[in-house]
């Protein structure tokens, strides 16, 4: 918890510098998921329904991921989600995990996702 009020202050301290003025978001987690999913479009993945153990298959290149057990997302399995990392054990789990629309995925990066053979947002 001390890194993240680290990393707010730091924050604070560079929009106040550029004259941006910081408001909250209240409830509307949207307006944090939806440039966090523009910043790591890359690493979108999918839930497997079938697959036993929440698997995930990264959509960049069709990699078996899975949401690591320390996640608050762990046993919830987001159908979509976009994380920062992977950690690398007897598995590839992914660290710093939330959950998206894959809507936003075409509107982040159509440069990206329109040439994907596999389509993002189909159900």
């Amino acid at each position: 918890m001390k890194k993240v009020i680290e990393i707010r202050e730091q924050l604070r301290r560079i929009a106040q510098r550029l004259g941006i003025v910081l408001k909250s978001c209240e409830r509307d987690v949207e307006v944090v998921r939806t440039p966090v999913t523009a910043g790591f479009f890359a690493n979108a993945c999918r839930l497997e329904v079938h697959s036993p153990g929440g698997m995930y298959k990264t959509i960049r290149n069709g990699q078996e991921v899975y949401i690591h057990p320390s996640s608050v997302l762990f046993r919830v399995n987001p159908k979509w989600v976009i994380y920062n990392s992977l950690v690398s054990t007897d598995r590839q789990y992914m660290r710093y995990v939330i959950s998206m629309d894959p809507a936003w995925l075409l509107e982040a990066a159509p440069h990206f996702y329109q040439q994907r053979q596999h389509n993002p947002t189909a159900s």
